[in-house]
């Protein structure tokens, strides 16, 4: 009988003897060499890592895209600010919290980048201010900036394996696509169409 604190289902040795008494012929869990250095064979169980934790090794393929997010995430912070000091005042306070934000994003993926590598990546970023003599023509492309990240993160979410991480691309896909609302209702105000 197996010990209160574990659960029998994962219990190879007691999964073991139940199939035997199902099917003697088969033995879908077999003692491997892993089995030996655990408690009760955990990793000859189907499915079973070596390293399943989050940020582990079912992360490790997703560096170069958390780079990729991150250099952007500083780029977007860069621009951000920029327009914040430049616009009017009924804008500059959006545009400064979204600069916040995309400033979060870059710490949590650097994060992100660290638990999985145990390296540190912190990119020097330098991004072109923008043009401001056509303020609406600029909030149309950071809108679709904004909405192409939201998508971008979303994808990046459902692509990886690793639990933890495609949290945080669906988090960091709600925030983008949040900026982009932000932006259309910033840019709505300028059209003063009605």
């Amino acid at each position: 009988m197996t010990s209160p604190e574990r659960n029998s289902a994962y219990d190879a040795a007691h999964c073991r003897e139940v199939w035997k008494r199902v099917a003697p012929a088969e033995d879908p869990y077999p003692v491997t060499g892993a089995e030996s250095g655990t408690q009760s064979g955990e990793l000859s169980l189907p499915g079973a890592q070596a390293d399943p934790c989050c940020m582990g090794s079912g992360a490790a393929g997703s560096v170069e895209v958390l780079q990729g997010f991150l250099r952007e995430e500083l780029g977007d912070a860069q621009v951000y600010a920029y327009l914040a000091s430049r616009v009017p005042r009924e804008m500059a306070r959006t545009l400064r919290v979204m600069g916040e934000d995309e400033k979060r994003h870059a710490r949590d993926l650097a994060a992100a980048i660290y638990l999985i590598t145990g390296t540190p990546y912190c990119p020097r970023v330098c991004v072109e201010q923008p043009d401001m003599c056509d303020l609406c023509a600029l909030l149309r492309n950071l809108y679709h900036a904004e909405a192409c990240n939201g998508f971008n993160y979303a994808r990046a979410g459902e692509e990886t394996v690793d639990l933890c991480l495609s949290r945080l691309f669906t988090a960091m896909s709600a925030d983008e696509y949040r900026h982009a609302d932000l932006l259309m209702q910033l840019l709505g105000r300028r059209m003063r169409c009605l």
